[in-house]
């Protein structure tokens, strides 16, 4: 292949239009030297790290308008060559490649500078945005995307997702505490949840995540199928597992591995419900969960009476009765002062 088929290929892999057998083609060239390897992993970087999208009416006007308003000790000969002998019939990866070799020959500042003055033009560029909802600790809600998938977001908890939701391949949110989701089936965009790294992917069913930064990313399935998927797995045996109904993959993420099991669904499922369930939980346990549940801080001034496990129900129920529970069953006694509870 020519210069010139060289980047055109390019051009087509970083906007996801190549064949099968194009991206062989390609991978075949980048293989046959480290210079080649280098340059395809340099544009793909490049293109990967700008996250902008080039929404344009006329394609070749576009195109030309790319190349030609660049000053001439701006261009570089890969350029000034890409602009003559590239294939013009597939112009919207055209464009983003003529954006990728622009990045790769001059300056971001000048990127930036030439594109900011250009406000009559037909070009539009629009970062990527993105839309989170969260809830502080004492909160919990249900937030529906614009697919009709539902999610029950647990307390200091937090998701995001893209304001494009409904294009593009997937439907991706990422996730940093705990949520159960109800995912709107459809075979074409399978719906992925980023919670730390570990990706759970689902066509259409219903699961838990707990991804807490305090512990281990454990993902619970209630209904369909999943895929679990850890990312930053050392081994390529210990990074997916397949879930049925009734099992539970826990990442071990200092380990790097997962571990697939099955769980209590009432243990796992019962907080989107409004029930605090403790089963055999350490006190360090009970505190943890109760200051997000309620939103107070503890102050121990006597532990002689935290040791041992918990196992009961609170079906919204104040915390003024939950810690009469506790503390009966621990025998310690308490103060609850605003959102202070002391246990002396």
């Amino acid at each position: 292949m020519n210069e010139s088929e060289i980047y055109d290929l390019i051009g087509k892999y970083l906007a996801n239009e190549t064949t099968p057998a194009e991206e062989t083609l390609l991978k075949n060239w980048a293989n046959h030297s480290s210079e080649n390897k280098h340059t395809l992993e340099t544009f793909s970087k490049i293109w990967k790290n700008t996250k902008t999208q080039y929404i344009h009416k006329e394609k070749d006007a576009v195109f030309e308008k790319v190349l030609n308003s660049i000053s001439d000790d701006k261009k570089s000969n890969k350029l000034v060559n890409f602009k003559q002998n590239a294939n013009r019939k597939s112009y919207s990866y055209l464009v983003r490649v003529a954006a990728v070799l622009v990045l790769f020959t001059i300056s971001t500042v000048v990127w930036y500078t030439y594109f900011q003055q250009q406000s009559d033009t037909d070009i539009a560029l629009v970062q990527e945005v993105w839309e989170e909802r969260s809830n502080p600790a004492g909160q919990k809600s249900k937030i529906f995307l614009p697919d009709g998938s539902e999610i029950v977001l647990n307390a200091e908890s937090k998701i995001r997702f893209k304001s494009n939701f409904n294009s593009g391949a997937i439907r991706e949110v990422e996730l940093s505490g705990e949520a159960f989701f109800e995912v709107k089936p459809n075979a074409e965009r399978p719906f992925v949840v980023n919670a730390r790294n570990v990706l759970t992917t689902a066509l259409g069913t219903s699961f838990n995540i707990d991804a807490y930064s305090e512990s281990d990313v454990k993902v619970s399935l209630a209904t369909g199928k999943v895929e679990v998927k850890n990312t930053e797995a050392d081994k390529a045996e210990d990074s997916l597992v397949y879930l049925i109904p009734g099992e539970e993959a826990m990442v071990k993420k200092q380990m790097g591995k997962i571990a697939k099991t099955e769980f209590d669904l009432q243990s796992v499922l019962s907080w989107k419900d409004g029930i605090i369930h403790f089963n055999k939980a350490s006190f360090n346990e009970i505190l943890q969960k109760l200051e997000r549940w309620y939103d107070v801080d503890f102050e121990i001034q006597d532990t002689k009476n935290t040791t041992g496990t918990f196992s009961d129900n609170f079906d919204n129920e104040s915390l003024e009765l939950v810690m009469e529970g506790i503390s009966f069953s621990y025998g310690f006694k308490y103060k609850l002062e605003g959102k202070k509870v002391t246990i002396y």
